[in-house]
């Protein structure tokens, strides 16, 4: 069986921004702004997408994801790293999107940015 931490390390292996999860597709990686297909995952089936994004929810998000029809979330793994998560269905099939993330957040002093004062 896929597992999606397998999809995400190979993401964070080939420096992905973005693994996309897309029924009757195979998973697609963008590295630099261009999409790529992971052939050796094979086409995704509506519950291979399905199963995959559940692999890592809540029941408290599946019951948002199926209620609500989108989700959105963030999860870490400690070998792997931070995700955002967005999911939600198209043309009644469960699509999602995981968005890498820094795993260093940096402070708001180093980040240049110019305090707002209220």
């Amino acid at each position: 069986m896929l597992r999606i931490e397998d999809l995400l390390h190979q993401t964070k292996k080939l420096n992905g921004s973005d693994l996309h999860l897309t029924t009757n597709a195979h998973p697609m990686l963008r590295v630099n702004g261009k999409l790529e297909a992971m052939d050796f995952a094979g086409l995704l089936c509506p519950e291979s997408s399905k199963n995959l994004l559940y692999q890592v929810l809540t029941p408290q998000q599946v019951h948002t994801l199926e209620s609500s029809l989108s989700v959105d979330l963030a999860i870490a793994f400690d070998s792997i790293g931070r995700f955002r998560i967005n999911a939600y269905y198209q043309r009644g099939a469960i699509t999602s999107v995981f968005r890498s993330l820094a795993d260093n957040i940096p402070l708001l002093e180093k980040s240049r940015v110019t305090p707002i004062g209220f």
